[in-house]
């Protein structure tokens, strides 16, 4: 069995190594890479594979996120791919992560040579579950939502208006599904030959999000449903429609997971650790992981200095400022308002890479040190009642850092997020009004951050308010 990768990624090398090192390990395969021509990292690995045969380097593309340039690549992959004696074709990203040894997905697929891909009919209903959907490509998208909302908006109201209504190329009955698939190399050859006759290049340029739902199409219509079967990709979308990133602490899910996953996405970029072990896996290797986590491994925490002596106080005030990246100078201005012995101050607490109780990462909890997080992540409920103990509580954390804090602040009932949608990146843009929409669905209380001094009379207000209650019970 010969497998072609076609991978589609920005990274740097130092990201991108365990998985080129896994898929590298197998003189049958070919990696066919398409690097984005924003990337810094192209020519460090070029200078580093160039020298390997099976090692093809796509020539770059200049990719937008929902624009039909990442199609512009793919296709490019698939016809560089022609030219080599493959029998599969599989779509990855640079961050997805093999999940499983080689030999089983070569039994996979030659015990079942069917194509994997996911090919919705719209005639069986919705595949989206929010936003645009045949509007996709029934209408002219001439923006970009990430950078022109309001102009991306408008755009389809007049089509709306006006009765615009386009297409698909060969009057395709339209599918929709995941971007990431896994064809034979017959099937591949027919979708490329497809596009190039009917000039699917030019229809999609004024298409959006086409890397779901154009070449499931093509396959859709000519591929006999019988012989398509679920994507091999795993991955999952939390309750606010946020990629769900994977750590080393999600090695048990990875583990249980559909027998029929072969690759896992999206890894944390920095979690050296997971990587790793999961490249070993693919080569044939049994790396353990509570073997490699040295004196970080998560032992169960001592009841002495843990346990004992826990007072639950569900109506401890937390105040969470959920931010963008580095963007923490907002909160702390308006933190600095407000000084009083019952109240207490943290960082990152909930961050991947460390426990961040304040700026000083010399300073160390009675119970947790910086570098505990995976004592941290073993009992979360422990962690959030010692640590956050005082009457009032502020908070720093990241979109990415939500999934964990809403399950370790379930059992707290006085919680307000601090969500800054101004002046920030366009994909935390995205995920704050994600998160709004989750938090107002699940009637939990949160804040827009508007100005600082309206924002600073809220948390006042609030925090009176909470005062009386604690008075009155």
């Amino acid at each position: 069995m010969k497998i072609g990768y076609i991978l589609l990624v920005h990274e740097k090398l130092n990201i991108l190594e365990p998985l080129l090192d896994a898929l590298t390990s197998s003189e049958n395969d070919h990696i066919f890479i398409h690097i984005d021509k924003k990337s810094e990292g192209y020519n460090e690995i070029k200078l580093t594979y160039q020298s390997l045969k099976n090692f093809h380097f796509v020539e770059q593309i200049d990719v937008e996120w929902g624009e039909a340039s990442i199609i512009y690549a793919t296709i490019a992959g698939m016809k560089m791919a022609q030219n080599y004696d493959i029998d599969y074709l599989m779509l990855l990203s640079g961050s997805c992560m093999p999940i499983r040894p080689r030999s089983e997905l070569t039994k996979k697929l030659s015990e079942n040579p069917i194509d994997y891909i996911e090919c919705h009919s719209l005639k069986k209903g919705k595949w989206a579950k929010d936003g645009l959907e045949k509007e996709r490509w029934t209408h002219y998208n001439f923006f970009n939502w990430r950078t022109d909302p309001i102009y991306f908006s408008l755009s389809h109201k007049i089509q709306d208006k006006i009765g615009v209504n386009r297409s698909l190329p060969g009057d395709m009955e339209a599918y929709m599904g995941s971007q990431w698939w896994c064809l034979r190399s017959i099937t591949a050859r027919l979708v490329v030959d497809f596009y190039d006759k009917y000039n699917v290049g030019s229809f999609i340029k004024n298409s959006w999000i086409p890397d779901e739902f154009i070449i499931q199409s093509i396959v859709g219509n000519f591929i006999p449903h019988e012989e398509i079967g679920d994507i091999l990709v795993m991955y999952r979308f939390n309750d606010v429609g946020i990629p769900k990133v994977y750590k080393s602490i999600d090695i048990n899910e990875i583990d249980l997971s559909n027998k029929n996953k072969f690759f896992v996405r999206k890894v944390h970029k920095d979690d050296s650790l997971l990587k790793k072990i999961l490249s070993s896996r693919y080569k044939g290797s049994c790396m353990n992981y509570m073997e490699n986590i040295s004196s970080n491994r998560p032992i169960k925490p001592s009841k002495k200095s843990l346990v004992t002596d826990i007072s639950i106080k569900n109506f401890n005030r937390v105040f969470i400022f959920i931010t963008g990246g580095n963007d923490i100078k907002y909160p702390k201005d308006i933190i600095s308002n407000f000084k009083n012995k019952d109240y207490a101050f943290y960082n990152k607490l909930f961050s991947s890479s460390g426990i961040f109780f304040n700026d000083d990462l010399k300073y160390e909890n009675p119970y947790y040190k910086h570098q505990d997080t995976i004592i941290r992540d073993y009992n979360l409920d422990v962690f959030s009642e010692k640590i956050l103990n005082k009457s009032v509580n502020f908070m720093l954390a990241t979109f990415e850092d939500f999934d964990k804090i809403n399950y370790a602040l379930r059992k707290f009932q006085l919680i307000t997020y601090v969500i800054k949608t101004d002046n920030i990146e366009p994909d935390d843009l995205i995920s704050a009004i994600k998160l709004k929409k989750y938090l107002s669905l699940q009637g939990i209380d949160f804040i827009l951050f508007n100005s600082q001094t309206l924002l600073t009379d809220e948390i006042k207000k609030s925090i009176d308010n909470f005062r009386q209650f604690n008075k009155k019970h």
